[in-house]
């Protein structure tokens, strides 16, 4: 390693350290707090059900102030059950009500009709440009029309 790579090396750990981000206590199903108002839900993940690789689908939680000046919560990620049930008890311990769910990608969305059934009164804004023209993204525009809500953005390639 040259000298300036470790010197930069460094430089970034202690950064990193100037921070308080902390994950060392991260569980499964559990939801985690990580820094101050931003809580991390670990859940384990099979891609294309391949039991061979095991991933860590993270679900984060934020806590944000609304428009009228209160707290709110905010999730982004949207991963399965285990995730729902953590969240569901995070609203208990804090008193704070899930108000945005945010999908992280475009095969999240499979996960989102448990979502809109876990969280009847959050705003869930949708990719444009590739939910809706699955055959997932139709049934959710059909059963949740009253909640579909489009957010534009660049459309992958």
């Amino acid at each position: 390693m040259s000298a300036g790579l470790k010197l930069s090396t460094i430089k970034t750990k202690k950064a990193l350290m100037n921070t308080n981000i902390d994950f060392s206590n991260e569980d499964w199903g559990k939801s985690v707090k990580f820094y101050d108002g931003c809580w991390v839900i670990a859940e384990k993940h099979n891609p294309t059900l391949n039991k061979t690789m095991e991933l860590n689908n993270r679900t984060f939680v934020f806590k944000l102030i609304n428009k009228e000046g209160k707290d709110t919560l905010l999730v982004f990620g949207c991963s399965g059950k285990p995730s729902i049930e953590a969240v569901k008890l995070l609203e208990k311990e804090t008193g704070l009500e899930v108000t945005w769910i945010v999908s992280s990608g475009g095969a999240h969305h499979l996960f989102l009709d448990l979502w809109y059934e876990a969280f009847p009164k959050a705003r869930i804004p949708i990719p444009a440009k590739k939910i809706p023209f699955t055959r997932n993204g139709g049934n959710l525009q059909e059963k949740y029309s009253g909640r579909w809500e489009l957010m534009h953005g660049p459309k992958p390639q």
